[in-house]
């Protein structure tokens, strides 16, 4: 069943998106959801309580939602990530029309259509919308037609020279978090890059670099990225396989995880020695 928009639920929904960690406005959400005598108030203050969602129940929960997403996530009781079905349906209207899709701050692509993901992106209905996939300009320019206020990009491909250029959009100064998937034969090309930032991605605003190979890290990989890192922008944080390098005045942190690539540390330790390593749990 849709749950149709209206104007004080439209409200507590942007606040929602624009204070994500209030939780005092998701109870009010969930306090308005059940006066109107909604259903899936109750299950919402469930999972607010941390009781499971069954599969039985997620359609009460969500509505429309589960018919176009899979893998929905709920955080302090309301969804919060969810990835397009491949079989999601091409008309986007009833999706649009559930106030519940404002509520999804973490949009994936998974295996659904790209030019599904981009009219998604594209819509101004997704007022939640902090992190998504950028695996190309395309899919970047639909999230800025969309107004989003982003803050992770996630599957990005630097090697697409306009989604580059992109990136120092004023509308992208609050993207902090950028996960770049890449492989050895391209960090190299990619780290001069960065080096040079001749686009100011670095320097415009601080930028956390994740590092993500598609296969099991390798050493060439680590190398390039460690060794180029105290030539980057001050401001910037680079985490890969498990070590996170930050600066702290003319210091370098190393936050190694406790389960992280033995083989990395062992880079880490050889390329820069001058590092201050701190050993921390691992984190999704």
């Amino acid at each position: 069943m849709t749950l149709a928009r209206r104007p004080e639920l439209d409200q507590l929904i942007r606040d929602i998106a624009a204070h994500p960690e209030d939780d005092h406005t998701r109870g009010v959400l969930i306090d308005l959801l059940a006066d109107l005598g909604e259903p899936c108030a109750a299950l919402f203050a469930q999972a607010r309580a941390e009781h499971s969602v069954t599969v039985r129940q997620r359609e009460i929960a969500f509505g429309p939602l589960v018919h176009y997403f899979t893998s929905i996530e709920m955080a302090r009781g309301l969804p919060h990530t969810a990835t397009l079905a491949r079989t999601a349906p091409e008309d986007l209207a009833e999706l649009l029309g559930d106030v519940r899709l404002g509520l999804l701050q973490r949009v994936r692509l998974g295996a659904g259509s790209l030019a599904l993901y981009k009219q998604l992106l594209a819509a101004k209905e997704l007022v939640g919308a902090r992190r998504i996939d950028a695996p190309n300009a395309a899919v970047l320019l639909a999230a800025l037609e969309g107004g989003h206020r982003l803050t992770h990009l996630d599957e990005l491909d630097l090697s697409d020279p306009l989604l580059a250029t992109i990136l120092v959009r004023r509308e992208l100064e609050s993207v902090t978090h950028l996960a770049l998937r890449t492989d050895r034969r391209a960090v190299e090309v990619l780290m001069r890059r960065f080096l040079h930032d001749y686009e100011a991605i670095l320097v415009r605003a601080p930028r956390h670099l994740t590092f993500v190979e598609p296969q099991q890290f390798s050493i060439s990989l680590a190398h390039s990225v460690i060794a180029a890192f105290p030539s980057l922008a001050p401001r910037t944080i680079v985490t890969i396989g498990g070590i996170t390098l930050r600066r702290d005045g003319e210091t370098i942190l190393a936050d190694v995880a406790e389960d992280g690539n033995p083989q990395l540390s062992a880079v880490l330790h050889e390329v820069l020695p001058e590092a201050v390593v701190r050993s921390h749990t691992s984190s999704t």
